[in-house]
């Protein structure tokens, strides 16, 4: 088991690799080493090889690197206490993490959030439209229905019969559409995850084939919901049902027009939106900021019947010539609350569309031009692997491409993933050369002047809001990143204070970056290692 160069596999990484023989070649760095498969592990998660520590840095050549060490408490000591008395002690806290064994669970847990949280929101939508669509349907139906309504009410059926029976026929509706909603949902779940993966095509999790997962107390959870929207919606045509003037309708008049009290009620969502919109995240979730949206569809939707009315006048002299328009229009006018409701759901579904396309158009056009700031390169090459683990690129050999024919330029940089939050993935570090910021970021404003004494740096939106960095100030936690990545070539000394001269734009790295100028960082690190190569 210990001798050297001998690997053991889990029951993932036979599956991936498939070995014909009992040997293996691993790519140490920029050369490939043999090794002999001595057996297996039974650890789950994705492929892995393990391989007893000093015939590891033998074979790599790092015979005093250690990147981990697990530790065990002893019993009765309180794990939460332990790491907060480390975290305390600057000696420990400047250049070590800690993190408990399910921290890479929560990790992924954090990556798919985003997922789990847009999907939530939409089917909240599909709530509310479902519950609005079956109000809008039987508000018109109780509407044409009124003089059968209104003998049901002379034969003896009271106001609350005539409300249960319109309430009934909402729930019918909902009963319906949730059982069809659950079999069409699961079929599309299925297809999602056959065709996308777990991740919907987001590439966070290869290799992973999950299976669908049916849950049914929950699918008659959501099934209730789907219930409990429909009577929603059908409550305000059940009362108005239960309203009806019998002796009114039967000789054939109809309601009264609405007077336009209360109209001024569809103000309030609008006014209340946007202070919601400027609230903080909780728990790291804009709820303020959904909820505003859905306060701004309902008044719009509830301002309709105002909001139509000047048009119609604009309208009726222009239709004034022709029989039926003119009709429909006197209609229109004289009973806008009714012409609102029968429109009411178009308009829903036309805002609905018009947001996803505003959304989509608009993260189209931010990615290009992104693309064009980031990447402006002609090709890229990139050490396999990620972080710390990727392989390097010999700078003689990097010297060497840049001399290639048909190459003008050759930008070397390095990529470095940092832990700084135990709960969240990890941050990137980018030390790339960023003599002019401005061209070489897709700053949201101009780069600010970096005080003398001090060392610029540029981090991207998400460090603002996950990790506090801001710009124009000087971020504290920078010294002792820069401290963990010391090697034996760095200058020495204390570290100058680091300043957020720019905020930029990353939609790469959803959980934050950092970028450096290349020499900043090889001068006060001393690694001058390469893993990434832009070419001209």
């Amino acid at each position: 088991m210990l001798a050297p160069g001998t690997v053991f596999l889990n029951p993932a990484a036979r599956q991936a690799l498939a070995p014909s023989s009992g040997a293996l070649e691993l790519l140490v760095g920029p050369q490939w080493q043999a090794v002999r498969i001595g057996g297996d592990v039974s650890a789950g998660g994705p492929p892995l090889a393990v391989m007893d520590i000093a015939a590891l840095q033998d074979l790599t050549g790092a015979s005093s690197g250690i990147s981990r060490i697990d530790l065990r408490l002893r019993a009765g000591i309180d794990s939460a206490s332990f790491v907060n008395s480390w975290r305390s002690d600057p000696a420990w806290a400047s250049y070590l993490t800690l993190a408990a064994p399910d921290t890479g669970e929560r990790r992924a847990g954090q990556v798919s959030r985003a997922y789990r949280v847009n999907l939530t929101v939409l089917a909240l939508v599909a709530l509310f439209t479902g519950g609005f669509l079956v109000f809008s349907v039987l508000a018109l139906s109780v509407s044409r229905r009124t003089p059968q309504l209104a003998l049901l009410g002379v034969l003896g059926v009271g106001a609350r019969e005539r409300t249960r029976l319109v309430l009934a026929e909402a729930v019918l509706l909902g009963m319906a559409g949730s059982l069809t909603g659950l079999l069409l949902g699961a079929a599309l779940a299925q297809a999602a995850l056959h065709w996308l993966g777990g991740d919907l095509g987001g590439g966070f999790f290869p290799g992973l084939a999950p299976t669908l997962q049916w849950d049914t107390p929950t699918a008659l959870l959501y099934a209730l919901l789907g219930v409990v929207s429909a009577a929603a919606g059908g409550w305000f045509p059940a009362r108005a049902a239960g309203r009806i003037a019998v002796a009114q309708a039967l000789k054939g008049l109809g309601p009264v027009a609405d007077p336009g009290r209360r109209r001024w009620l569809a103000v309030l969502p609008l006014l209340a939106a946007w202070p919601l919109a400027s609230l903080p995240p909780v728990f790291g979730l804009s709820l303020g900021a959904y909820v505003a949206i859905g306060l701004l569809l309902i008044g719009g939707i509830a301002a309709l019947p105002a909001a139509a009315g000047p048009l119609l006048d604009r309208l009726a002299p222009i239709a004034s010539r022709q029989l039926l328009p003119e009709l429909a229009i006197a209609r229109a006018r004289r009973v806008p609350a009714s012409a609102a409701v029968s429109i009411s759901g178009v308009v829903a579904a036309l805002a609905l569309a018009v947001a996803l396309t505003v959304m989509v158009a608009s993260f189209r056009s931010s990615v290009d031009r992104w693309l064009d700031v980031v990447l402006p390169a002609d090709l890229y090459l990139r050490g396999g692997g990620a972080g710390t683990q990727a392989t390097e690129l010999p700078e003689d050999w990097v010297q060497s491409v840049a001399k290639l024919p048909g190459i003008r330029a050759a930008n070397p940089s390095r990529t470095v993933l940092l832990t700084l939050d135990q709960n969240l993935p990890a941050v990137a570090l980018l030390a790339r050369p960023l003599t002019d910021p401005s061209r070489s970021l897709p700053l949201l404003d101009p780069a600010l002047a970096v005080p003398p004494g001090m060392v610029g740096i540029y981090v991207s939106e998400a460090m603002t809001t996950l990790h506090g960095a801001r710009a124009g100030a000087v971020y504290e936690r920078m010294p002792a990143l820069i401290e963990s990545l010391r090697t034996a070539g760095s200058a020495g000394g204390p570290l100058p204070p680091f300043f957020v001269a720019g905020v930029w734009r990353d939609y790469a790295r959803q959980f934050g970056s950092i970028a450096i100028d290349r020499a900043d960082f090889a001068r006060l690190s001393g690694d001058r290692r390469i893993n990434e190569l832009a070419l001209y």
